[in-house]
This record gives structure tokens, sequence and C-alpha cells, in this order.
């Protein structure tokens, strides 16, 4: 699952979100949010992986442990 939001607002800047908790990536999605922060939040490091944009993202908050990939290996990739 992906969510994007704030998609209407080129000015701000982007966060990559990856947490394999669905409560996770929403909960931190609407606190940055609030923040003034535009956000790219997925549940399948895969599926991250797959839409990562580089050069794009300000920042990034990747879970330490995912069934799928553990945050060191997808950093790698």
């Amino acid at each position: 699952m992906m969510i994007t939001m704030n998609e209407n607002d080129n000015n701000m800047a982007t966060i990559l979100l990856v947490d394999n908790e669905p409560g996770n990536t929403c909960v931190l999605s609407m606190g940055l949010e609030d923040a003034g922060f535009k956000i790219d939040a997925f549940n399948d490091p895969m599926l991250a992986l797959s839409n990562f944009k580089p050069n794009f993202y300000a920042s990034s908050i990747l879970d330490i442990n995912m069934p799928k990939m553990m945050d060191t290996n997808c950093i790698k990739k």
C-alpha cells in the first residue's frame, strides 16, 4: 500500500516513510503532514524500492525490522 499526501503542493519537502505496520505509517504520516511535509508512505519495502525516486526525498524514515527486508538492506539498494 502506498499513501501519498499533499500531492498538490510542490513546495513542500517530501519524506519517504516505510513501515510494515499500517497504523504506524498512518500516524506518522498525519503528524508529518501536520508539520508541513509531503509524505510518500509504504507498508511494503519492495514496493517502496520500486517507487523510489533518486535525489527526490528530503529525508527517509525506515522501520528497523520489516518482514521482507531489513532497513539496512533497503538503504543499500
